[in-house]
């Protein structure tokens, strides 16, 4: 794989995590 391909992977991973917090948080406060 090259590198940008990875770069893109973390980025959606970063996203999904990013949303989740917020949608699990958000109801919380």
């Amino acid at each position: 794989m090259e590198k940008r391909d990875w770069f893109d992977i973390g980025l959606i991973s970063f996203w999904l995590v990013a949303w989740a917090s917020i949608v699990y948080f958000v109801p919380v406060i």
